[in-house]
């Protein structure tokens, strides 16, 4: 049976690393101060905890993002989790867990840990089987203000914006990893290129490379039976043997240099 796969033993895969700008960082938590990511693998999602590695007196806080405890989700597990969270939170359930790859990754309203806010925790075990917990706790500072005057306003808050955007992220996460939108931005793609070419050929006044004639307008339109003896055998071959019809002097740009003239 003959082997297809054009990956010798996925050595030749291509590696592909997409950074997202889905993060919080919560640098004075007191459970534990870290920073919560998202980010892609190929594929996968990775959801990443990293904990603050300077003392907390300094005003910015910076995080250990090279020794970050990360987990991989793959879309099934994304859905399952996605679905658990709005679970959790329509019945009041104190938190939900799914296991992964590399730990354990919860989903809590924050009460077993003392906060008033939700918590997103990853359990995992290191290399000597001693389990240990990442904490990060959500930020509630998120608010609005509405009937402002000038002299006053109110203010609305958003304690759940940040459990909010991980259930949004969760979904868009699944939903794009059918590919249904990729499908047809590379058919429009296809398509698009194919027109580029046509209206070079049409801008060229030519839509086939065999349908440029030797005879004149004039001619052509039955006032001259003659042919018009400037244009050689020579050009004819030139133009002839250039691109899909396309003439000599514009093989020498670029598609996106073509399209860019043509705009204007």
């Amino acid at each position: 049976m003959p082997n297809f796969n054009t990956y010798n033993n996925n050595q030749d895969r291509p590696i592909t690393n997409t950074y997202s700008s889905i993060s919080f960082a919560n640098g004075t938590s007191k459970i534990m101060p870290t920073r919560f990511s998202i980010n892609y693998f190929n594929k996968v999602m990775t959801i990443s905890i990293a904990l603050r590695n300077n003392d907390p007196s300094e005003q910015i806080p910076r995080f250990d993002n090279e020794h970050q405890i990360t987990v991989y989700v793959s879309y099934l597990k994304a859905k399952i989790l996605h679905d658990a969270i709005l679970d959790m939170l329509a019945t009041k359930k104190n938190n939900v867990c799914i296991e992964l790859k590399n730990g354990l990754l919860k989903i809590s309203n924050g009460i077993e840990y003392g906060s008033e806010s939700p918590c997103f925790t990853i359990t995992y075990a290191d290399d000597k089987g001693k389990t240990t917990e990442v904490i990060y706790q959500t930020n509630t500072n998120y608010t609005a203000a509405y009937n402002y005057t000038g002299d006053s306003f109110s203010t609305m808050t958003f304690p759940n914006l940040e459990i909010d955007t991980l259930v949004m992220t969760l979904e868009q996460y699944y939903l794009a990893s059918s590919y249904a939108i990729a499908a047809t931005v590379k058919e429009a793609n296809a398509y698009n290129h194919k027109n580029i070419i046509d209206a070079i050929k049409g801008n060229s006044g030519s839509s086939r490379p065999n349908s440029y004639s030797n005879k004149t307008f004039l001619s052509g339109n039955g006032n001259n039976s003659g042919s018009d003896s400037s244009y050689s055998s020579e050009e004819n071959h030139s133009y002839q043997g250039s691109m899909q019809g396309v003439p000599k002097e514009y093989e020498q740009s670029s598609f996106d240099d073509i399209a860019q003239n043509m705009l204007g």
